[in-house]
C-alpha cells in the first residue's frame, strides 16, 4: 500500500499535471489569441520573405535591423518554422516550448536538492502568467533558458567545465540574449550569485576558476548587451525612466498581478490568497532554519543561494525604475521572477512543514489555481474563433497589397488581431508597431517609403491618419482600408468609401474596403 501511494503522489505526476494544465489552452482552439502575438505572426511572416529573397515590393518598405538585438529569438524561430508548418502551428511550438519546459527545469532544479513530493504543485502557478496572454513570447522564452542554464551550471558546479559543456553554456547565455535583454543580465547576476553562495558555505570551494568559467561561457553574450544598450539612440526612441510607487508595487505583489491572465479584477479575488499561504509556509520554514542555526548545523547551498535570489528580486523591484518609456513592463517581471525564486526556496525546504500542514496548505493553493484555468480556457474560446475568422479573410487577399487601419477595436486583448490579415499572404499592415522602433528585426525602411495616397488624397493630410509611417518617394495608393466599428469617418473618407472603395468584407469588429482602382501589381513582386 505504502509502495502504491508513493506511485500515486510521484512527483512526476504533478510535473505531468502542471505541463498538461499549461499546454490545454494552447491545444484546445485553432489560435491561442494573445496580445501582442498577432503582431509576432505578422512581422514573422514579414522576416521569413526578407529573408527569402523573393519579396522585392517588401524592400520599399521594410529592412531587416542591422544591431544583433536581443528581443527576437522567437521572431526568428517563427520565420524558420512558417517554412515547414502553418504559422499558427508555429505559435503553437514556441508557447509549448515555455509551456513544458518552464515546468520541467523547475521541477529538475527542485529534483536536484531534494525527494519532497509536493513541491511541484507550486509551479502550476507559472503556466499561465501575465505575459502569456500580452504575447510576450520572447520573454516567456527567456524565462525556459534562464531556468535551463541555472540547471546546468548547478549540474556541473562541481565538476570540470568541459568544452562541450561550456560550448552549451555558451549557447543558452547567448540564447537568453536574443531572447530578452533583461532576464539575459539578470542570468549573469544569478550566476555570480550561485558561485559566491558556494563560497559562503565552503571556504575551500574554487571559486577562481568558477569565476573563470563564467567569464568564458558570458564574455560575448555580455559584450553584445553592452554593446546594445550603450547604442546611439535615435530621436523617435524616448527614454523615460520611470518608477511606481511603493504602494502599487506591493499591491503588485499581494495580488499576485504576474500572475492575471484576463479578468483582473475577478482574478485577483483568487490570486490574493496565495500570497498568504507562501507566507505562512514561509513562517514555519524559517523557525526551523533558526533552529538549525541555533544548533550550529552548516546552511545548505542551495537555501542560502535561492534565499539570496528571493532577497535580491524583492529589492530589484523597488530599486529598479518600471518603464524606460516604453512598454518594458520591469516591474512585474521582477515580481514574476521574484515568485518563482521564492517558490523555489520554499519547494526546496517543505519537508521541515509538519506533513498535515504541508497537505492542507498545498491543496488550498490547488483549490484556488484550478478554477482560475477553466475561467481562462472559456475567456480564450470567443477571441480564438475572431482570430481564425480574420486570418480566414487574410487568405483572400493579395500579396503586397497595402491596408490602412482606422480606429482601434473595444476589447484590450483584440488590440492587434488586424495583423491576422498578413500572417498567409505579406499584406503591407501601415501601423506596424515593431517597425517602428529598434527591440525587433525588422524596421521601417525610411528612405523608400512611398508616398501614400487614399485615391488621390495625400495620407498625411488627414490628422486621424498623423501616426502611421508615410514616405517620400513614389507615389502609392492604400489598396485596403480597414474600418472598426467604433471609428467615426469624417465627410470626406465616407466620401471617398462610397465612391472609390468596395466593402468586401463585414464582421462584428470592422469593415474591410478594397480600393476599386488600383493598377495591377506588377508581377515581378508577385
Amino acid at each position: 500500500m505504502k509502495t502504491l501511494l508513493s506511485k500515486i503522489v510521484s512527483p512526476r505526476w504533478f510535473l505531468a499535471l502542471g505541463i498538461a494544465l499549461g499546454c490545454l489552452p494552447v491545444l484546445l482552439y485553432p489560435f491561442f489569441a494573445t496580445l501582442d502575438g498577432p503582431a509576432h505572426l505578422y512581422n514573422a511572416k514579414i522576416l521569413a520573405q526578407l529573408l527569402s529573397g523573393n519579396a522585392l515590393e517588401l524592400l520599399e518598405f521594410y529592412q531587416l535591423n542591422a544591431l544583433f538585438i536581443p528581443n527576437v529569438l522567437g521572431h526568428y524561430l517563427l520565420a524558420v518554422l512558417q517554412w515547414v508548418i502553418p504559422i499558427q502551428y508555429a505559435e503553437k511550438l514556441l508557447i509549448l516550448s515555455y509551456s513544458i519546459g518552464t515546468p520541467f527545469f523547475l521541477y529538475k532544479l527542485l529534483a536536484r536538492q531534494t525527494v519532497f513530493r509536493w513541491g511541484a504543485l507550486f509551479f502550476l502557478v507559472v503556466t499561465t502568467p501575465f505575459f502569456l496572454t500580452m504575447g510576450f513570447y520572447n520573454f516567456l522564452m527567456s524565462v525556459t533558458l534562464l531556468l535551463a542554464t541555472l540547471y546546468y551550471w548547478e549540474l556541473w558546479s562541481q565538476e570540470n567545465l568541459t568544452k562541450k559543456r561550456l560550448f552549451l553554456l555558451i549557447i543558452l547565455l547567448l540564447s537568453t540574449y536574443l531572447a530578452h535583454i533583461f532576464t539575459f543580465f539578470l542570468l549573469v547576476g544569478m550566476l555570480g550569485l550561485h558561485v559566491l553562495s558556494h563560497v559562503l558555505v565552503n571556504r575551500d570551494y574554487p571559486w577562481q576558476s568558477r569565476a573563470w568559467a563564467l567569464l568564458k561561457v558570458a564574455l560575448l553574450p555580455v559584450a553584445l548587451a553592452v554593446r546594445f544598450v550603450t547604442r546611439p539612440v535615435g530621436p523617435d526612441i524616448i527614454q523615460e525612466y520611470q518608477w511606481l510607487p511603493m504602494g502599487e508595487l506591493f499591491q503588485q505583489l499581494l495580488h499576485m498581478e504576474a500572475f492575471v491572465s484576463y479578468d483582473h479584477s475577478q482574478e485577483i479575488k483568487l490570486l490574493r490568497w496565495l500570497p498568504l499561504i507562501l507566507i505562512l509556509f514561509t513562517v514555519f520554514t524559517k523557525f526551523q532554519l533558526f533552529k538549525s542555526i541555533k544548533r550550529k548545523e552548516p546552511l545548505p547551498h542551495h537555501t542560502i543561494f535561492w534565499g539570496l535570489a528571493v532577497i535580491f528580486a524583492f529589492l530589484g523591484l523597488f530599486i529598479l525604475p518600471d518603464s524606460d518609456g516604453s512598454a518594458g513592463y520591469f516591474s512585474i517581471r521582477i515580481s514574476f521572477f521574484f515568485f518563482i525564486f521564492w517558490i523555489l526556496w520554499l519547494a526546496l525546504h517543505m519537508a521541515k512543514i509538519p506533513n498535515g500542514f504541508r497537505i492542507i496548505g498545498l491543496a488550498a493553493w490547488a483549490g484556488l489555481l484550478f478554477p482560475l484555468f477553466w475561467s481562462n480556457i472559456n475567456k480564450s474560446k470567443s477571441v480564438s474563433v475572431q482570430a481564425a475568422a480574420i486570418q480566414q479573410i487574410g487568405k483572400d487577399l493579395s500579396p503586397y497589397q497595402t491596408l490602412l487601419p482606422l480606429g482601434a477595436p473595444d476589447n484590450w486583448l483584440t488590440h492587434h488581431f488586424v495583423n491576422y490579415l498578413g500572417i498567409h499572404n505579406p499584406v503591407i499592415i501601415l501601423n506596424n508597431y515593431e517597425a517602428a522602433n529598434d527591440y525587433f528585426p525588422i524596421k521601417w525602411n525610411n528612405p523608400m517609403l512611398p508616398r501614400l495616397y487614399v485615391h488621390q488624397t495625400p495620407l498625411r493630410e488627414w490628422n486621424h491618419m498623423q501616426g502611421f509611417i508615410n514616405g517620400y518617394r513614389r507615389p502609392l495608393p492604400v489598396d485596403l482600408i480597414l474600418v472598426y466599428r467604433n471609428f467615426q469617418p469624417d465627410a470626406t473618407l465616407q466620401a471617398l468609401l462610397l465612391e472609390h472603395f468596395l466593402l468586401t468584407h463585414s464582421t462584428e469588429t470592422f469593415r474591410l474596403y478594397n480600393y476599386k482602382n488600383q493598377q495591377q501589381k506588377s508581377t515581378e513582386y508577385q
